[in-house]
């Protein structure tokens, strides 16, 4: 019996030890995940509830009831990767139609469109080189003529 009792004893916690570092490799390999702010600066347009709307960086205008353009910066930490996800989820719920998605040197764009506008979505490393900040830059113009602005960003 006492070798039996021996066994386990010696079994039972390296097999915890082997579950328990399972786990927690499971837990790391898992995507991170955004979730929406609840109170957006526009209603059809999401951004990630841990960033951080940079006021000073930002403008809008409206004409009326139109929306004649939006120019807005997020600020915050994650993968970028994670933050194209987000708004691969997250536009459509909100009406909008993904026109083209690209990668351009490290920095994400992606292209929408809803009813008679067009929104560009720029996902890129901040400049002051901290490790995990992201800026999100959101642009609404009026579609003209039907076609999609250029990517290029002209005009910012």
């Amino acid at each position: 019996m006492t070798g039996l009792v021996r066994t386990v004893a010696v079994l039972c916690p390296a097999g915890w030890l082997f579950l328990l570092g399972c786990a927690t490799t499971a837990q790391s390999n898992r995507p991170q995940t955004l979730t929406a702010c609840q109170n957006p600066q526009e209603l059809d347009v999401p951004f990630p509830a841990s960033f951080r709307f940079a006021e000073d960086a930002s403008e809008d205008y409206r004409d009326g009831r139109r929306r004649v353009y939006v120019r807005h910066r997020y600020v915050g930490s994650a993968d970028k990767q994670t933050v194209r996800r987000f708004y691969q989820q997250e536009m459509p719920l909100a009406r909008w139609s993904l026109i083209s998605n690209a990668n351009l040197h490290g920095v994400y764009v992606l292209r929408y469109e809803k009813g008679a506008e067009a929104c560009e979505i720029t996902i890129r490393d901040a400049s002051q080189g901290r490790a995990g900040a992201v800026v999100i830059d959101v642009r609404i113009t009026p579609l003209e003529s039907g076609k999609t602005p250029s990517v290029t960003g002209e005009g910012r």
